[in-house]
């Protein structure tokens, strides 16, 4: 396994010229960790130094942004990669986490809106966040792996942290 923490959000590579794309240390670091040679049409994963490719950002709009410009970077220059089934996955998180009935009932929500409808639910009851939709907590990262592991297609692995 390895984890390669990105800084920030990476290029928009269809908006780039190709010496923008050259000189981003970002996309470099990412190409010669996962062994990607440009232009290659990927028939395995065999040739990459490893195996899948995880996105693991947080649930908000930036993460959302920042987890899209790696597809788009994927997608752009390696579109065999992005269609092998497994290799581009999701760590999901929750975005928010609450609690009501004095702790009894512990919720966790991925989206805003399923926890706003619950948070309707319980009105006039104690309700109490554990985590707020504002606070991140996850770095930007691409989790990469050799190993197998249970990998799902891009959105639909997901982690409860209950």
């Amino acid at each position: 396994y390895g984890v390669f923490p990105l800084r920030g959000k990476l290029l928009n590579v269809r908006d780039a010229s190709a010496d923008q794309v050259m000189k981003n240390q970002e996309i470099t670091y990412l190409k010669q960790i996962l062994g990607l040679q440009h232009g290659k049409k990927y028939d395995d994963v065999k040739s990459l130094r490893y195996g899948h490719l995880m996105i693991m950002t947080d649930q908000d709009h930036d993460g959302s942004h920042i987890k899209g410009l790696v597809i788009n970077f994927m997608h752009h220059f390696f579109p065999s990669l992005v269609k092998m089934p497994g290799f581009m996955v999701e760590f999901v998180t929750p975005i928010v986490k609450a609690t009501r009935n004095a702790g009894k009932d512990v919720k966790v929500f991925y989206t805003l809106p399923q926890y706003e409808a619950w948070k309707e639910q319980s009105a006039g009851e104690k309700v109490r966040l554990l985590s707020h939709p504002t606070h991140t907590c996850i770095r930007p990262l691409v989790l990469l792996s050799i190993l197998p592991f249970p990998a799902q297609p891009l959105t639909s692995l997901s982690l409860s942290l209950s």
